[in-house]
């Protein structure tokens, strides 16, 4: 009976839009940190998924974990997820974060 058939739009396969990228790679994931607006002080340790930089907005994209929403977070706001054996930790001479591998002890900016 047509009543049982639903409709959906199709979209054509062929060229898929290319999202843009910042410094750091879509597909990436990050944790928030930082944020000190009321509004958005819920999203620090939030966990999610880079989808694009936009440009314009001078922000990242990102698919949160906990509900599947984007939102725009600054790049200072956003930490990327360590590979395993990696530990972030903070030079408090340089004021800025420094990384080391606790297997091999390489250390990184």
């Amino acid at each position: 009976k047509e009543e049982n058939l639903m409709y959906c739009s199709v979209e054509e396969r062929g060229e898929e839009k290319e999202m843009p990228e910042g410094e750091i790679p879509n597909g990436t994931k990050v944790e928030i940190r930082g944020l000190q607006s009321e509004a958005a002080r819920w999203m620090n340790g939030q966990k999610g998924v880079i989808v694009c930089w936009d440009k314009d907005g001078e922000r990242y994209e990102v698919r949160l974990d906990i509900n599947n929403d984007v939102k725009k977070v600054k790049a200072g706001n956003i930490r990327a997820e360590l590979p395993e054996g990696w530990e972030e930790l903070w030079d408090e001479h340089l004021s800025r974060y420094y990384y080391i591998n606790q297997k091999t002890q390489k250390v990184t900016w």
